[in-house]
């Protein structure tokens, strides 16, 4: 159910979400009644009397809410933190997103929905759920033109590459040392590799060119490292939003129809297409620093000929226009499927920008079959109907459109 854009959608999603919306209220008034009882518990290691009190009064809100308590090791200040998150539920991050809003200020401690790092170095901590001895666990990072990176694990008890009981074992580590938020946001795919494979093994790789010299560094050293990649990455991005940016140069991209819908693009931003179509996870944090938010018109065209294609551009051209004089956002161009055609978008103020995109699509007389759809997997739930007799659009993959 939408939670985002519920004011969009249905009674029963209005209905829910001033529902949900009480019990976040009352979640952090019973928060603050009994932070101080909280603390207490977690020194002294009273697990079970924090769990019945989560399970109560969080999982009231939605019973795919977890959460984990801990020290915040990364700050000099006496402080827990308490991550709320709903984990592989990705559908529910709009609304944990409003319940770390939504929180009360607690000196002694921090809210986040991310679960955060749990240790800074292998020599002073143990995981209770660690199979393998993590001593001398390294990673090499991989920078990708899709704006993220990839980690390469090895070690002495990783034999062959991407055996699964190594990857549960190094996603472990990865979630210990590196938290949640850099995982789910930065991170896309998390392979292993063992030490020494042997001379036959290598020889082999180096004949199928699959062997790529990279530089590991011990567990201790990823997480330093990795900020400032990310510090790095993020400083290169764009200095302004797209609406201030004038271009005229466009990309032409063959897709495949058969897994995204789209068999062609034009675009000012190649990168985030190709993020979109290959990413486990698509996140607009990884391309503006302005807080835009990527998203895209879909729209049944029938028949589908050349008019129908000029008709789009006619369209995508009026949007943009009137995106950037509001200053709420802008066009980064169009693409077209089988009956479909598609008009990307870098918004900076979603709820505005709606009231234009509607007012174009409605006099260009769009297809009732038109929405407004998002490229992130946080919001992979959440969509606008141009009219209210459009119906739910199509389910969308992880990756598809």
């Amino acid at each position: 159910m939408r939670w985002y854009l519920a004011e969009y959608g249905t009674a029963e999603e209005q209905k829910n979400k001033r529902e949900k919306l009480r019990l976040i209220e009352a979640f952090w008034a019973q928060f603050e009644r009994d932070h101080k009882t909280l603390r207490e518990a977690y020194y002294q290691r009273a697990s079970d009397f924090m769990l019945r009190w989560l399970v109560k009064y969080l999982q009231a809100i939605d019973e795919n809410l977890m959460w984990e308590i801990g020290k915040d090791i990364i700050s000099e200040e006496d402080r827990l933190i308490l991550a709320i998150t709903p984990e592989e539920n990705h559908h529910l991050r709009p609304m944990t997103n409003s319940i770390i809003e939504l929180a009360p200020q607690i000196p002694a401690w921090r809210f986040t929905q991310h679960k955060t790092p749990v240790a800074l170095n292998v020599k002073n901590s143990k995981h209770s759920m660690a199979k393998q001895n993590w001593d001398d666990l390294e990673a090499a990072i991989i920078v990708k033109e899709t704006n993220a990176f990839d980690l390469v694990f090895r070690s002495q008890f990783i034999k062959s590459r991407d055996k699964y009981s190594d990857l549960q074992e190094v996603f472990l580590a990865a979630d210990t040392f590196l938290g949640q938020e850099y995982i789910d946001i930065w991170i896309d795919i998390i392979s292993t590799v063992p030490k020494d494979e042997g001379l036959l093994a290598k020889v082999f790789a180096l004949a199928k060119k699959e062997e790529e010299r990279h530089e590991f560094f011990h567990l201790d050293e990823v997480r330093t490292r990795l900020s400032g990649m990310i510090a790095d990455l993020i400083d290169n991005l764009p200095d302004y939003p797209v609406l201030d940016i004038e271009s005229e140069d466009y990309s032409v991209m063959k897709l495949s129809a058969e897994h995204h819908g789209r068999i062609s693009s034009s675009t000012k931003a190649p990168n985030v297409i190709m993020a979109k179509l290959s990413r486990n996870l698509f996140h607009s944090s990884n391309f503006s620093k302005h807080g835009e938010v990527f998203a895209y018109i879909k729209t049944s065209l029938s028949p589908f000929d050349s008019e129908s294609v000029e008709w789009v551009y006619a369209v995508e051209e009026a949007i943009d226009a009137n995106l950037r004089k509001e200053k709420v956002g802008a066009s980064l161009g169009t693409g077209f499927g089988p009956g479909m055609g598609f008009i990307d978008l870098a918004l900076l103020d979603v709820h505005a920008s709606l009231k234009i995109i509607r007012q174009e699509l409605n006099r260009a007389e769009a297809s009732k079959y038109t929405w407004m759809l998002f490229y992130d997997t946080y919001m992979r739930d959440e969509w606008w109907g141009l009219g209210e007799d459009t119906p739910p659009p199509p389910r969308q993959s992880e990756s598809g459109y």
